[in-house]
């Protein structure tokens, strides 16, 4: 064998030599992921089940078997859908409480009080906290019951979106709190603070002196 079909040889090899172990350890690492997503999916579950206030029927199992392939493509895009739209309430939450802050900032400055505003916003602050929360409860359970064997353990995918109902409802009530709380708290207090500006104002205007009224009352021109 030559020089040159030896080199070439050694070129062939070395980079399966060096490639292999690492895309064995990659596989490796990705297997042992999956593994135990699919381990914390059946722990979930099983948590699932015992949350379950009534247990369905065998015929009734026996009838989600039959639609599970349906019902889950559909309840992928309605999870995506949902989690769209509840991430842009979260997203609106955090604005209001950020335009709160800036506000409660600008009325120190102008000698204002805000107690009263800073803790209806402290309190503000933590519906939107809980309504996270909550979220990624929701969401968790739904893809949980998109992805359940529901095939071969459809009460999996019963227990997972009873789950879901359940932080469903608590969010559309959670929706339904914060908007009564801006509407008859933040606005109420808020409307009290701009009274206390203009009342301010007409104060700090009536303490200066009318610049226009000449000092010393009346002009020699009308003494005798």
């Amino acid at each position: 064998m030559n020089k040159f079909l030896k080199s070439l040889i050694i070129l062939i090899l070395l980079p399966l030599a060096v490639v292999t172990p690492v895309f064995l350890a990659q596989t490796l690492a990705i297997d042992a992921r999956v593994t135990a997503e699919q381990s914390n999916l059946q722990q979930r579950v099983e948590q699932y089940k015992t949350k379950l206030k009534t247990q369905p029927s065998k015929s009734d199992l026996n009838k989600l078997k039959l639609r599970c392939s349906v019902a889950q493509e559909k309840l992928k895009a309605l999870s995506v859908r949902a989690g769209t739209v509840q991430e842009k309430r979260v997203k609106v939450h955090g604005s209001i409480n950020t335009s709160l802050e800036d506000l409660t900032a600008k009325l120190k400055a102008k000698n204002i009080s805000t107690t009263n505003l800073e803790a209806q916003s402290k309190e503000l602050n933590a519906k939107p906290d809980t309504f996270a929360t909550d979220l990624t409860a929701y969401t968790q359970a739904m893809d949980d019951a998109s992805s359940a064997d529901c095939a071969n353990d459809p009460l999996a995918l019963k227990a997972s979106l009873e789950e879901a109902r359940i932080y469903h409802t608590k969010l559309m009530q959670e929706v339904v709190d914060i908007r009564a709380y801006i509407n008859n708290v933040i606005k109420v207090t808020l409307k009290q603070t701009k009274d206390d500006l203009v009342t301010q104002k007409q104060a700090t205007s009536s303490a200066t002196p009318d610049s226009t009224q000449p000092a010393g009352g009346a002009t020699g021109a009308t003494q005798q």
